[in-house]
């Protein structure tokens, strides 16, 4: 569509306007008027004169009229008056307005007009005149300015040439890739007018020389076929030049003739004639094809050998051909550039040159730019472009290079080219970039991303080496996604495939380094984070230090990954002496030795890596964290210097930020214990606060960095700062128990920080914040049992609001408790990484729609910690007493009439506790075959010291004159028999959490209908329970009278299928049958059904409905776990999240024999007039046990194990 100059009259002169008019009507019928319709046309309508300087040395009026040359491009691109109007010729009218913009000489006279026909050496006009002699241009240009305008430019050819940049500049080219050429194009071209006459500071800003670099490498630099664009970077760097100082202006003068030598190489025709000297860079001798093949030759060679010298060969060759090549040669330019890319980014990386990695990307920009969709080469040219992107992010640590390089390495295995033959290669590149992206972002998708496009790449490929290559990327991903996810099963992988590709590399190959690098670190973070004995543990990280040392040994100065090897060894050896020195008899000298390499290898790697690359933080931080530990005089001012530089180096957002937060801290505290300056102390505060609330920060590191808040706080007898520390601590854990991992993840993570929510407690009492303290417990206890039961209640509240919304929820709630997502749901049922991966992603979509409902008005807290104001709820029948157990010490919440005492436990310790819990679970182990009568005499001192320690001094405190009492230990506490020190008249129940109080009682209560007697006397594989018989024909009579409804599974038909699917049918289920728990792995506790276990983790997935009363009549159902007790992983709890309001279960193994009999005693008490029986469970259970104790007051053993959870 030709464009309407008709709107540019108001910026010309009338005798202007009028001398278009005339061009336009007297250009030849059925032409387009050009640029010698208009000069003719403006000698027309001279009448000063002006012309007749020019007739005497070029020729008049009637020489341009005899002259018959059109313009360079004659196709019509605008209309003036109606008439269609050259593209040339377009381009020389909107110039003149741009000439008179700049001179300040608006509207512009016929003289702008008449420079800017002649402006250009090939257009009609200036041929007319010149006779077609480009060697006289000049001279005609020189007075035509005199003669026209009456006055001089310093140059006037960098002047039009500013103009006509600028209006190439305001030229829609109709590609959507060259919009952000075009929007830069416009703002240089601004600069630039504004710059002519009012100032040159807008040309000289950082703004203005950024701008520049970014157009140069998006039209290809050096390499660019983009006229325009060269000709408005030439004439902005020309004055850019001109205007600055003398040692300033090096890099505009380098520019300057570099854009110059782009436009000779263009059209010569185009040079100002102080360039017009330069040599036509074109060789038609050249042979581009044998060129580039040469090229790539020596690219794979250096590939294969290490060969610098064959890279640098194959750069200079391929930068040769670009410079003769033919702009119109657009294959071969292609090909070229592209190889140019792909050679400059390895040479980048290799030699870690940002200049390199800068020309890199603009020739593989360039490469994009000039090959069409659906050429095969767009595919190669678009992946080097991501290799190059990628490269330079490790260098320049530009999120923006990383975000484009994913972009193009998408498209190049897009759709168009799946078959392409280099698709192994284009996928491995990819997959790599996704995981430098998680390293920056931790996007977990991005990691699974990667190593699913490694696996498929892998499957692809056929050439050995090639594969190899691939195979060890992916080893990086897996360790990646291990720190992430703790899955076992990735490192194992990463190691043997580690392993692996070392073998099959020579001794000698310039590879080899990287392999072990990576192999050291899969075995280092095995060691230190999934090893399962100790012994294994010292074996991994013994052999990480052996291959790491390895690893340097195979690298010399020049290497590229030398500083990484070095930087590598030295982690190895850090985890090494912290292992060391924390295990028995630690070495001292070993100690020394290891602490003086890592040191040595630090500094080495400091010195190969250059002052601005993003690996420099993590070795000064790690220098610093070595420094710090080895404590020579002086050492602590070296980690703190290095901390703070470690600090200044990592860019905000960046995951390790935390981390060297945190280190930083620590350098500080200790420099604080050894010269008491209250200045590290505020600052360590400061650093550790702000790493625990970085949101990019893993949620590991975080924690730490709180608490160590917490304890220098805590150190320092400041309660307030501590309670503050450990509060975002215990915040933390919820993340950490991301629905992303799986329950063993989940369970094994939590682990490390058991008893943290405990210490938080301790100081927010002291504090004078018991309200707090309970919060803190309720938060960071129980969590995983806590998410499903919130999950739940807020689900229902928030479909009365938005029912789409929450159906949302819990379709992708249901898909992540599905049974099949975690591998300990079904024994001997493979896990696949497909299934990992997919339970990850339903986790981030959780996320998002948990995100999407609290923006709801009334949901900000949906899926939150319940304040007390909701937990206070919990003591509506009765108080409830949180015992907490901490190293700092031991305080019971007292919660009663909706309100919240602490009452301080002097006697109670909490080494103690342990003790006495260990010599409990010893003497009840069967294993052990303790004698009875030892037994019962360990399990009366328990209680007697319980009493002593926890009962008393509670109940001397409690106000309220309720026959119950519910109680909710913490820490190692929750495994002891808390409810056997009481006195007879309270009856004790069990809660794990306030939160499992407050929706119990808000659940409607019904009258129980229906029962469900689950019975398996002859289990295969364990001893027989001859008593079941008995137990089954008590429930019966009893619950005939109750006119309930019994059913009974009993034997081969009490199946892991049948058993869960019959449960939702039924009110009340009483299972009589053998009951374990593992404290190797808790998730795994079950009841032994006919053809194999229930479990835990099968039983907490079921809702049901119309669940009332589960009464487990097994051994070790309220057994927790040792090693995670505050996740009271146990089936009791696993009933009662399933919706059970009241759970029987038992805190040992029970005697077939004495079991019927509390079966008969607890039926026969759950009162038949009642409207809810079951409300009467405690009352009932608490009777029997009085019976048995009564008959056997000095054997606890039989009578203590019984207990009750629920409201």
């Amino acid at each position: 569509m030709s464009e309407n100059l008709d709107r540019l009259r108001p910026a010309f002169t009338m005798k202007a306007q009028d001398a278009l008019d005339e061009a336009a009507r007297r250009r030849d019928p059925g032409l387009p008027m050009d640029t010698r319709d208009v000069l003719i046309a403006l000698m027309r309508v001279d009448t000063a004169g002006e012309w007749e300087r020019l007739a005497l040395d070029f020729g008049g009026i009637d020489t341009v009229v005899a002259a018959d040359i059109p313009d360079p491009d004659p196709s019509a691109a605008g209309l003036w008056a109606g008439a269609p109007v050259t593209r040339t010729c377009t381009r020389a009218i909107k110039a003149a307005v741009a000439l008179a913009t700049e001179a300040e000489m608006v509207p512009a006279p016929t003289g702008a007009l008449a420079l800017c026909v002649l402006g250009e050496p090939d257009t009609a006009a200036a041929r007319a005149l010149t006779g077609n002699a480009p060697a006289t241009y000049s001279g005609l240009i020189e007075l035509a300015q005199v003669a026209l305008l009456g006055g001089t430019w310093h140059d006037i050819h960098a002047v039009l040439l500013a103009s006509f940049a600028a209006v190439s500049a305001h030229q829609d080219t109709g590609h959507d890739e060259d919009l952000e050429r075009h929007a830069l194009m416009e703002t240089l071209a601004t600069r630039h007018e504004t710059a002519a006459w009012r100032g040159s500071q807008v040309i000289l800003e950082a703004d203005a020389r950024r701008e520049a670099e970014k157009l140069a490498e998006l039209v290809g630099g050096r390499y660019s076929c983009d006229l325009p664009a060269a000709m408005l970077l030439a004439t902005f760097h020309m004055h850019r030049y001109r205007r600055l100082p003398e040692g300033e202006d090096a890099w505009d003068h380098q520019q300057v003739t570099t854009w110059m030598g782009v436009i000779n190489r263009i059209n010569p025709g185009m040079l100002p004639p102080p360039f017009s000297a330069l040599p036509n860079p074109r060789d038609d001798d050249v042979d581009l094809m044998t060129l580039n093949v040469t090229a790539v030759e020596h690219s794979i060679r250096f590939e294969r050998t290490g060969d610098h010298g064959s890279l640098e060969h194959a750069i200079a060759l391929l930068r040769r051909g670009l410079d003769v090549a033919d702009c119109a040669q657009t294959g071969a330019r292609a090909v070229m550039l592209s190889n140019l890319c792909g050679a400059l980014a390895t040479y980048a990386e290799d030699r870690k040159d940002l200049d390199a990695a800068d020309e890199a990307v603009t020739a593989g920009r360039a490469a994009v730019r000039v090959i069409p969709p659906g050429n095969s080469d767009r595919a190669v040219a678009m992946a080097h472009l991501g290799v190059a992107l990628q490269h330079r992010f490790g260098l320049r640590d530009d999120l923006a290079d990383l975000e484009e390089a994913i972009r193009y390495g998408r498209a190049s295995i897009a759709g168009e080219h799946t078959a392409h033959p280099g698709r192994s290669k284009f996928l491995a590149s990819l997959a790599l970039t996704l995981r430098l992206s998680y390293q920056r972002t931790t996007e977990l998708t991005q990691l699974d991303e990667s190593v699913q496009l490694c696996r498929q790449a892998d499957a692809l490929e056929a050439d050995p080496e090639s594969k190899a290559l691939i195979r060890s990327n992916l080893v990086g991903s897996l360790m990646l996604r291990f720190e992430h996810v703790h899955e076992l099963d990735d490192i194992d992988e990463a190691i043997r495939i580690g392993r692996e590709t070392v073998a099959l590399v020579p001794e000698n190959h310039p590879q080899l380094a990287g392999r072990l690098l990576n192999l050291s670190v899969a075995l280092q973070s095995r060691g230190s984070r999934g090893a399962r004995t100790r012994n294994e543990m010292l074996t991994d990280i013994a052999d990480s230090v052996t291959v790491a040392r390895r690893a340097v040994s195979c690298t010399d100065e020049q290497h590229p990954t030398r500083a990484l090897c070095l930087g590598s060894l030295a982690v190895m050896l850090q985890t090494q002496i912290f292992v060391l020195s924390s295990g028995p008899n630690p070495d001292p000298v070993h100690h020394e030795s290891d602490i003086t390499e890592a040191i040595t290898a630090l500094r080495a790697a400091l010195k190969a890596t250059p002052a601005t690359h993003p690996d420099r933080a993590g070795f000064l931080n790690n220098l610093g964290l070595v420094l710090r530990r080895r404590g020579w005089p002086g050492d602590l001012d070296d980690a703190v210097r290095d901390g703070r530089a470690a600090v200044e180096l990592t860019p905000s957002g960046h995951q390790n930020m935390a981390p060297h937060l945190s280190n930083l801290g620590s350098a500080l505290e200790a420099r604080f214990r050894s010269t008491q300056n209250r200045a590290d102390l505020r600052e360590a505060f400061t650093v550790w606060r702000e790493a625990a609330t970085s949101a990019a920060g893993s949620a590991p590191a975080r924690i730490a960095s709180a608490i160590k808040w917490g304890e220098l706080a805590a150190a320092q007898n400041d309660p307030h700062l501590a309670a503050e520390g450990y509060q975002a601590a215990v915040a933390l854990l919820p993340i950490v128990a991301w629905r992303g991992l799986h329950r063993s993840a989940q369970e094994r993570l939590l682990g490390m920080w058991s008893g943290l929510a405990s210490d938080a407690a301790v100081w927010a009492i002291r504090d004078q914040r018991p309200e707090l303290a309970v919060e803190l417990l309720e938060q960071g206890r129980s969590i995983l049992w806590a998410q499903k039961l919130h999950i739940r209640t807020d689900l229902t509240r928030l479909a009365e609001r938005d029912r789409d919304l929450a159906g949302e929820l819990d379709r992708v709630r249901n898909a992540l408790d599905a049974p099949r997502a975690f591998p300990e749901l079904t024994a001997g049922t493979a896990f696949t990484v497909g299934d990992q991966e997919r339970a990850r992603r339903l986790a981030e979509e959780w996320d998002r729609l948990v995100a999407m409902a609290r923006q709801l008005e009334g949901f900000a807290n949906f899926l939150r910690p319940a304040p007390f104001e909701e937990l206070r709820g919990a003591s509506v029948n009765g108080p409830v007493v949180i015992v907490n157990v901490s190293a700092y010490g031991c305080d019971a919440l007292l919660i009663d009439r909706l309100k919240v005492r602490a009452v301080p436990l002097p006697r109670l310790a909490h080494d103690e506790v342990g003790e006495r819990a260990r010599a409990m679970l010893t003497a009840l182990d069967p294993d052990q075959d303790t004698p009875t009568r030892a037994m019962d005499k360990i399990l009366t001192e328990i209680t007697d010291w319980l009493r002593e320690t926890v009962v008393n001094p509670v109940l001397d405190r409690l106000e309220s004159e309720s026959p119950r009492i519910w109680w909710c230990p913490t820490g190692k506490l929750a495994l002891l028999p808390l409810h056997a020190a009481v006195p007879p008249h309270l009856i004790s129940s069990y809660t794990t959490t306030l939160g499992a109080l407050v929706p119990s009682e808000a659940k409607p209560e019904h009258r129980a209908e229906r029962a469900l007697v689950v019975g398996i006397p002859e289990t295969p594989g364990q001893p027989p329970l001859p008593s079941v018989g008995e137990e089954l024909d008590h429930i019966k009579r009893h619950l005939a009278h109750k006119h309930m409804t019994v059913s009974t599974m009993l034997q081969e038909k009490a199946t892991r299928a049948d058993v869960p699917q019959a449960l939702g049918s039924y009110d009340w289920v009483h299972f009589a049958c053998h009951g374990s728990q593992d404290s190797s792995d808790p998730g795994s506790g079950h009841i032994m059904l006919h053809d194999g276990p229930l479990s835990i983790s099968e039983i907490a997935e079921l809702r049901l409905a119309r669940a009332d009363l589960a009464y487990l009549s097994a051994c070790e159902t309220f057994t927790g776990d040792p090693g995670l007790p505050d996740e009271a992983i146990h089936l009791a709890s696993a009933f009662q999240f399933a919706g059970y309001r009241h759970v029987i279960a038992t805190l040992w193994g029970i005697s077939d024999y004495f079991a019927p009999k509390v079966t008969d005693w607890v039926y026969e008490k759950l009162s038949p007039n009642a409207d809810v029986p079951s409300a009467h469970a405690a009352e009932a259970l608490h009777g029997a046990i009085a019976r048995l104790r009564e008959r056997y007051p000095s054997h606890p053993h039989v009578w203590a194990p019984y207990v009750h959870l629920g409201p």
